[in-house]
């Protein structure tokens, strides 16, 4: 019997292929403008409907390089330990690059008392670290500019004497990494031009299709890609992103901040590597590709819109079919479908619901599938809605995975420059309950406000000996108030 997990990378290069036929009838045309038309349309309904969430600025409003994120993950019930119940964890980080400041706070709370708090700060080439049960109203700081002098004469290696940066400055540095890219992006459009020039596109007779459970008569389409075709598009782009390889920059950015060579040489390593396995990637694909051969798709319009696309192949000795449905109930974009089929078995993805947000409400129910003579298998199901309009609690999921089911409900939305996730409630399997907020907004300023400092490089060998000292001493006080204050809770961790 044919393993489904093994023809997974062929089913990722056939969707690839298909969305690759699509994507060239919407940006750059098609010999057929019947077909090109109706890729256009479907593109645009799909376009259309996901604007309509309110969730298609999420790119714009995660790009800004000043903002402030907050995230709370408590635990509310859980069977068998009610004295963890309550515990939890809570990060603010906010960043201004343009203020050159950089401030993370992590608190471990239990209920409304906040059980340890460590900030850490960057402001401009200052780092600051300090906690209020542990470093009381000081905090400790250190130039990145004096780090090597630190490594030298405090720790004693010398082979770090030399390390020097501003985090700033190599922010700065590391954004001219990606200058090149437009170039290699450039480089794929061209790819892509290429590959749509040896696209032939027939159009046949008139044909009834079952979309998604409705008989559909339709316009069909014989789109043939050439496995040449597909080689040299593999290729060209394989190049593109091998252009983009930003070792040399980088080595040069970390050589800049004084790391050693033995650093350096590390890093090269593992950079070169990582554009070795992309080599061996692309080897891949175009392994598959030539096992393939010609990719010969039928694509079934209605009413203008594409409905189906089927491709039918043949992978060690095993005859195969996968057809995307889409469509066939009262909107064009409720229904979709993803079916693999061999004489073994069958593998569908099904995505059903109100995916046009008519009414306000938005609905998801998606099921992944594995069947065969005698048995069927669901191994993947989700339940959604959202509606962008409602105030509070407009959000709701429910997962279940290899027999784990996992709720959330709460409230999710979206704005110019913010973005809010609180999920009252996250359930697994019944048996654990957390509380979840998540919050991604504009910059609110520097809240680490410091009052003390202690230069680090400026101490002496027995200075900082005497800080090692006082930092075991508060810390032994703060555990000792820990077991006096919540001794169900340290009981649960011992």
């Amino acid at each position: 019997p044919v393993n489904f997990k093994k023809l997974i990378p062929l089913i990722a290069v056939a969707a690839v292929l298909i969305l690759v036929v699509t994507a060239v009838c919407i940006f750059f045309g098609n010999p057929t403008t019947q077909l090109a038309r109706a890729f256009l349309k479907s593109g645009k309904a799909f376009a259309s409907a996901a604007e309509s969430t309110g969730l298609t600025d999420l790119e714009d409003v995660f790009d800004r390089t000043d903002s402030s994120q907050y995230l709370s993950v408590s635990l509310e019930e859980m069977d068998g330990y009610r004295e963890l119940e309550g515990l939890g964890i809570l990060l603010n980080h906010d960043v201004s690059m343009s203020d050159r400041k950089i401030g993370t706070t992590l608190t471990a709370f239990y209920g409304s008392s906040d059980l340890l708090s460590i900030h850490a700060k960057f402001d401009n080439d200052q780092f600051l670290l300090g906690s209020p049960q542990l470093t009381e109203d000081t905090f400790y700081m250190i130039s990145t500019t004096a780090l090597g002098d630190v490594f030298s004469e405090l720790l004693e290696i010398d082979e770090l004497s030399g390390v020097s940066f501003n985090i700033f400055d190599l922010y700065k540095q590391a954004l001219k990494l990606t200058e090149g890219n437009e170039e290699a992006r450039e480089a794929v459009i061209e790819a892509g031009k290429a590959l749509l020039k040896a696209v032939e596109v027939k159009k046949g007779k008139r044909d009834t299709v079952d979309v998604n459970g409705t008989d559909l008569s339709c316009s069909t389409y014989r789109v043939r890609i050439r496995k040449t075709a597909v080689r040299d598009f593999l290729n060209a782009l394989e190049d593109a992103l091998q252009a983009m390889d930003s070792t040399d920059a980088t080595l040069e950015l970390l050589s800049s901040a004084g790391f050693p060579a033995e650093i350096l040489d590390e890093a090269k390593y593992i950079l070169e590597d990582s554009q070795f396995q992309l080599g061996e990637i692309f080897d891949a694909l175009r392994d598959t590709a030539d096992e393939l051969g010609n990719i010969d798709l039928d694509v079934y319009v209605n009413k203008g819109y594409v409905v189906a696309v089927v491709y039918e192949f043949e992978v060690n000795d095993v005859e195969a079919e996968l057809v995307l449905s889409i469509g066939g109930g009262k909107n064009y974009v409720d229904d979709l479908s993803l079916r693999l089929t061999t004489e073994y078995g069958e593998m569908l993805l099904t995505s059903q619901g109100n995916h046009t947000g008519k009414g306000g409400v938005f609905t998801n129910d998606t099921i992944l599938t594995l069947k065969d003579d005698y048995s069927k298998e669901t191994l993947f199901q989700m339940a959604l809605s959202y509606k962008p309009d409602a105030k509070d609690d407009n959000f709701s999921l429910q997962l279940e995975l290899d027999g784990v089911e996992i709720s959330l409900e709460g409230l999710l939305s979206c704005g110019r420059d913010s973005f809010h996730l609180r999920l009252d409630e996250v359930e697994v399997d019944d048996i654990v309950t957390f509380r979840v907020e998540y919050r991604f907004e504009a910059y609110t300023g520097d809240n680490i406000p410091v009052a003390d400092t202690v230069d680090v490089a400026n101490l002496s060998i027995l200075e900082l000996s005497q800080i090692v000292t006082e930092l075991y001493k508060n810390a032994t006080t703060w555990a000792s108030g820990l077991t006096q204050e919540f001794p169900d809770l340290i009981y649960a961790f011992s």
